[in-house]
């Protein structure tokens, strides 16, 4: 076909090539720059999630902890799990007595005292782990029966690479459980004044990126020397180291 001057008329086929050489570059950057956008979206999203739980998680410790008090069929235990390698002062496990108990629905549970557990537990992928929190009732008398114990662990946060629990005297040094027994039956046990919080979670796993959220806690109740108080004050747990 041609045109008015004679000349034939449309695009030429190195013109079409070129056309759609710039078209197909043009649309893979486009597709590069909408990957980018997408993966910053994920990745602001997976950190607000990980803020929220390292939140909420060091929030419950810290409630629980402040409210620790010295029980002496309870003594406040920080130790070692087989989750995770620990140096020698830290632990990844807690146990203690606390009047921060939960008191989810008032018509089934028991206000007062609680037994307070926190460990750590290997997710299926080994190298995630996840922190479980567990609050028992003292006056129900379910503190002393394992079954009803381990039965009321609850996740509290996933997606971790470490956990770590200091507990601190009141010079910041490694604080060690004592106890003295008195006359009548009576003893008087210890608190550590605080307790160093490290939670470390996987931004990304395969990368090797991690966020690392830390705090300490002070224990009132360790800041102050304990009275003496007898064993028997709470029944059914005697058991307890």
């Amino acid at each position: 076909m041609k045109g008015l001057n004679g000349h034939a008329s449309g695009f030429t086929l190195l013109e079409l090539l070129i056309a759609m050489t710039l078209l197909a570059l043009v649309m893979t950057m486009l597709a590069t720059a909408l990957g980018a956008s997408l993966r910053v979206v994920d990745a602001l999203g997976q950190q607000d999630e990980t803020n929220l739980q390292a939140q909420t998680a060091l929030r419950r410790l810290s409630e629980d902890l402040a409210a620790a008090y010295a029980e002496p069929a309870l003594p406040f235990r920080a130790s070692q799990g087989e989750a995770q390698r620990l140096d020698e002062e830290q632990a990844d496990s807690l146990t203690f007595a606390s009047t921060a108990h939960l008191v989810l629905d008032p018509q089934a549970q028991c206000r007062g005292p609680a037994l307070i557990s926190y460990r750590v537990e290997q997710e299926a992928d080994a190298r995630r782990l996840k922190l479980l929190r567990t609050d028992v009732p003292l006056l129900l008398g379910q503190a002393s029966d394992e079954e009803a114990v381990e039965d009321s662990f609850f996740l509290l946060a996933d997606g971790l690479r470490a956990v770590q629990f200091e507990a601190l005297n009141e010079q910041g040094e490694a604080w060690r459980y004592s106890a003295v027994a008195g006359a009548g039956g009576e003893m008087e046990v210890s608190l550590p004044a605080a307790v160093r919080i490290r939670l470390e979670f996987w931004l990304d796993a395969d990368k090797r990126h991690s966020q690392v959220y830390e705090t300490a806690v002070f224990i009132p109740a360790g800041m102050i020397r304990a009275r003496p108080q007898r064993t028997s004050s709470l029944l059914g747990l005697a058991g307890w180291p």
